[in-house]
């Protein structure tokens, strides 16, 4: 079963996000119906609702021309590929299209995933596969084995994960899978996992050898970041383990969860609501609630959790009291970064707040957002264009256009914008004066993960860039000097990452 893309619904606007598992859609009242609701929990596998799931019609077709934002994919959320050899799309001026997209023969992407120190691709099959620095287990493969350093991700074996995923998620040492049973299964480093011990996993035994990590119900959607991972479960609820330093885990405390007890003992996170939508950022965490409402909670010191002071918030209160997010408009979609945090609206627009030192919230200046105003405050960002998804790396965003096309922003830190100079951008420009970012060919989802972004193109083909160490870009061409992609090349040059 193929990863459906997620469909948020508000009014008659319904959208979908490529960057989860999950579905959810809803009525014409303005509300977010969420995953599981009109029809058994899990009927389906993990992340569909209802019982046969939404109506996932084509970016443009079958809705308000106006109004609606495709959030990436096509209609099924399995990737559009060409034959091997085979032309590849151009985008009219972002790069020569691919040449179909370097993978073993008959394998498609559907879902890519970076984090911190690996990176993954759930393949159309139910498959999932890493690469990168496997130091704690995070590659999944029963060794210490890098991957991508001097051989390619298709050398590496499948990861047993013990059935088929419907989503991947890379953290700082950790990964995680969502099966299509709606379980969970994690790997790598210990504190993140969620299994309530100090073992590693991954490093000499399979992800599927550890089990289920008991969550206390079944999950539609997870979101991994440097030490922590947040679940959404079927009716809406929301369950996080990993570190809870400065409250990122929503338990009105800075214990650590998962270490010594299972994240289903923690019980839920009170956002205060039913939640459609979860995103994890470095020591942060946010919600979308079904009524369209946003919540933040964790490390509030840059202004990240955008309530206009610099108070953490879920170490010693619920996120429930610290009240709504005001973006100024509605969210289709949340991400976050590293003390920053940007919002797609359903007008295509979005808006970041948080840290900004280095240009990562884009409005051209160095001056920080939601410190001691809202997000609402500061208007929408000039990207150039209509976006489709958002994705944050750690002192970089970036966004994909309804056209295919990427712009990035932020630290340029070891070529992880991709124009292929060592400029930050956001800082003094707006992310429009950029240009695109050239990919070689127009794109579908969008992942990014400390100083790395990967693309998932609408032929097939991943691309990479960003900083080389841990080898987890991919090309084995650059080892043993493990070259940064992005700094003084683009993307597209570097070529398709066999997978």
């Amino acid at each position: 079963m193929k990863a459906l893309p997620t469909l948020i619904k508000l009014g008659a606007l319904c959208v979908a996000l490529t960057i989860t598992a999950l579905t959810a859609c809803g009525s014409d009242d303005g509300k977010i119906v969420l995953p599981g609701e009109g029809g058994a929990a899990g009927e389906g596998g993990a992340g569909l609702g209802g019982g046969g799931g939404a109506d996932l019609s084509p970016a443009g077709q079958g809705g308000d021309e106006t109004s609606s934002i495709p959030l990436g994919g096509d209609a099924t959320g399995g990737a559009e590929t060409t034959p091997s050899g085979g032309a590849g799309a151009s985008d009219g001026g972002q790069g020569a299209g691919g040449a179909g997209g370097a993978r073993v023969a008959g394998r498609g992407a559907v879902q890519i995933a970076v984090g911190t120190s690996a990176a993954c691709v759930l393949l159309d099959t139910g498959v999932v596969r890493c690469w990168g620095g496997s130091g704690g287990g995070q590659l999944g493969q029963g060794n210490y084995e890098s991957i991508g350093d001097d051989e390619s991700p298709f050398e590496g074996s499948d990861i047993d994960v013990g059935g088929k995923a419907t989503q991947v998620v890379a953290g700082g040492a950790h990964v995680c899978a969502l099966l299509e049973n709606g379980a969970v299964r994690c790997w790598g480093v210990a504190a993140e996992l969620g299994y309530g011990n100090s073992n590693n996993i991954g490093d000499t035994e399979t992800p599927a050898s550890a089990g289920d990590v008991d969550v206390g119900g079944k999950v539609i959607q997870l979101a991994a970041s440097e030490q922590h991972t947040c679940a959404l479960l079927v009716g809406g609820t929301v369950r996080c383990w990993g570190w809870g330093g400065y409250g990122e885990l929503g338990y009105g405390n800075t214990d650590n969860i998962g270490d010594d007890e299972t994240p289903a003992s923690a019980g839920d996170v009170d956002v205060g609501g039913k939640v459609a939508q979860i995103a994890t950022g470095s020591e942060m965490s946010c919600a979308l609630l079904s009524t369209g409402a946003l919540r933040c909670w964790g490390l509030g010191g840059t202004g990240g959790l955008g309530y206009g002071n610099q108070l953490d918030i879920g170490d010693n209160e619920t996120p429930a009291s610290a009240g709504d997010v005001d973006v100024g408009g509605t969210v289709m979609q949340i991400a976050a970064g590293s003390s920053h945090a940007c919002v797609l609206l359903s007008t295509g627009n979005v808006r970041c707040w948080g840290e900004a030192h280095d240009g990562r919230i884009g409005y051209g200046n160095t001056v920080r957002i939601g410190d001691d105003e809202t997000p609402a405050s500061a208007g929408d960002l000039d990207i150039g264009g209509k976006v489709q998804a958002l994705a944050l790396g750690g002192a970089h965003s970036c966004a994909l256009l309804v056209d295919g096309k990427v712009r990035c922003w932020g630290a340029w830190n070891f070529g992880s914008l991709g124009y292929g100079n060592t400029d930050n951008v956001g800082d003094d420009e707006t992310p429009a004066m950029a240009g695109n970012v050239d990919v070689g060919g127009p794109v579908k989802q969008l992942a990014a993960g400390g100083d790395r972004t990967c693309a998932l193109l609408t032929n097939g083909a991943v691309r990479c860039w960003g900083a080389g160490v841990l080898s987890i870009l991919g090309y084995p061409d650059a080892y043993p000097l493990l070259e940064n992609i992005g700094d003084d090349e683009t993307p597209a040059s570097a070529g398709d990452i066999l997978y």
